[in-house]
């Protein structure tokens, strides 16, 4: 596969910019983009596109407003795929020739098995809250109760445990705070590495994990050391 992204230092556009005009542009509001879907368009080969990569059989883009463009190898028209949200995509990374995932803002991840022609939602920012408070109230818990099953003998390992809970109760309290703000974190990047593993990074060290094509994802954030909360932009591997 050939992919080209604004992470590699160059800004990728596959048509002129250019906003295309959206019957529903002005009337979807909030996150209620994560549910529309992306509307067919005469000038959506003119929307702001954010990266492009090759296949054996398509070349495919993708941008604002939930737009997915794919052109046939040798053709030069770009046809628009059917996609069920709207959301601005970041990136987007094919396995194989028929086998993609795109990501993007509001925590919303796409899978498509026909090359690029029709999108499915796999993730969107409310499950991906849910997740994030399960898996860090799980952490929690368990470095609670290792903790608390130390005789004091250990000052060393102690220490380490009170640092990693402390994170984690930190990640905690910013995952049960985004049920009053909403969706906010966006994916940056995607990279599939089969049809089954997939991983994608976004903004505050956000960091994830599928084993099944994109039916579940596993939250990695505290398995990296970034106690800032650095976003993470693109994988270079």
């Amino acid at each position: 596969m050939i992919k080209a992204t604004a992470c590699a230092g160059a800004a990728v556009i596959a048509a002129l910019y250019g906003a295309p005009t959206f019957a529903n542009a002005d009337t979807i509001t909030d996150y209620e983009v994560i549910n529309a879907p992306a509307m067919k368009a005469a000038k959506a080969s003119k929307a702001v596109l954010t990266e492009i990569t090759q296949t054996d059989n398509y070349t495919v883009a993708v941008g604002d407003y939930g737009v997915v463009l794919y052109r046939a190898a040798g053709q030069n028209e770009w046809q628009q795929a059917d996609v069920p949200t709207s959301v601005l995509f970041t990136s987007v990374d094919f396995v194989d020739a028929d086998h993609g995932w795109a990501v993007g803002h509001h925590g919303v991840i796409a899978a498509t098995k026909d090359g690029g022609k029709s999108w499915e939602v796999q993730l969107d920012g409310f499950e991906f809250i849910n997740l994030q408070q399960q898996h860090f109230q799980s952490v929690v818990d368990e470095l609670t109760a290792e903790l608390d099953s130390l005789d004091g003998s250990d000052a060393d390992a102690e220490d380490e445990l009170a640092f990693e809970l402390d994170n984690a109760s930190f990640l905690l309290e910013m995952a049960e705070a985004a049920d009053a703000e909403g969706p906010t974190k966006p994916f940056l990047d995607v990279r599939a590495v089969s049809q089954d593993v997939i991983f994608a990074v976004g903004a505050y060290g956000t960091l994830i994990r599928s084993r099944d094509g994109g039916e579940s994802w596993d939250i990695l954030d505290d398995r990296l050391e970034n106690p800032d909360g650095y976003h993470l932009k693109c994988f270079k591997f």
